[in-house]
């Protein structure tokens, strides 16, 4: 199947997805030209195409060529910001389209939704997540009233470690256990001053905190004090799980079988 993708040609976002699509599209038997919509208007699309996919809703000057066109069309919407006259137009002209958000769905009703995938080779991802707490005394009674085990249950709920500063570390140690954990948590019963979440808020490490001692007046991510309201808080900065599936090879072999769907049943 061959297929001709309209980009922008702004050489951001869009132009990036197409190319993704071009390179990855192939393995499942679609081989994709990128046409971009800086390119002159032709009288009539190019021959020898199955498709013809605009990969952004900007089809304004094309719109004869889309109504007129022998293949079928395919037009995708990428964002809210579309004129008014998009979604009847797609709608009374019976024009195939995709979008990205499920929320879109809800205007245009007969589209396909399938997510983009993250650039994943562009960000600089760490490999797993580490909670730390802060406590000197590590007695039994100590780890109650710190809330130990709540967050130990609730990391080993998320599958993450944690990592406890006790009394072995000297206060000038702290900055460098800071440093060495992605959150830090206070689930204590009550404290003072409470001076971890308290050096947390002055370095702005990101914290979670049971909203004890001085830390209560302060603007901070607060949780219960059990193990459900701390895994829930968590996994508001645990987020990595959350887009692990926003791959390009799911939305290259989601939009691939959507080619095929639209053409086999133009066919």
């Amino acid at each position: 199947m061959k297929v001709l993708l309209y980009s922008d040609g702004q050489g951001w976002i869009v132009d990036r997805i197409s190319k993704k699509m071009r390179e990855i599209c192939g393995k499942y038997g679609v081989d994709i030209d990128i046409a971009s919509y800086k390119d002159p208007i032709p009288a009539q699309f190019p021959q020898g195409y199955d498709l013809i996919h605009f990969n952004n809703w900007d089809i304004y000057p094309y719109q004869r060529l889309i109504t007129g066109s022998k293949v079928p069309v395919l037009v995708s919407i990428r964002s809210f910001r579309f004129p008014d006259w998009i979604p009847p137009f797609l709608r009374d002209n019976g024009i195939n389209t995709h979008v990205i958000n499920p929320k879109q769905l809800s205007i245009f009703t007969d589209a396909t939704c399938i997510s983009d995938g993250l650039f994943f080779e562009n960000l600089k991802v760490k490999e797993g997540f580490t909670v730390g707490m802060a406590f000197q005394n590590n007695s039994e009674e100590s780890r109650i009233y710190k809330g130990y085990y709540l967050v130990k249950e609730a990391c080993d709920k998320l599958g993450i470690k944690l990592e406890v500063a006790g009394g072995e570390l000297g206060v000038t140690d702290m900055q460098k256990f800071y440093d060495s954990v992605d959150l830090m948590v206070v689930a204590s019963q009550d404290e003072g001053a409470n001076t971890i979440a308290m050096e947390c808020a002055a370095i702005n490490k990101p914290l979670l905190t049971t909203g004890v001692g001085v830390a209560k007046y302060l603007t901070l991510h607060t949780c219960e004090r059990n193990v459900e309201s701390i895994t829930t808080e968590i996994k508001r900065f645990y987020t990595a799980p959350q887009v692990a599936h926003f791959t390009w090879e799911g939305f290259c072999k989601g939009i691939t079988d959507l080619y095929k769907e639209i053409v086999y049943a133009k066919s």
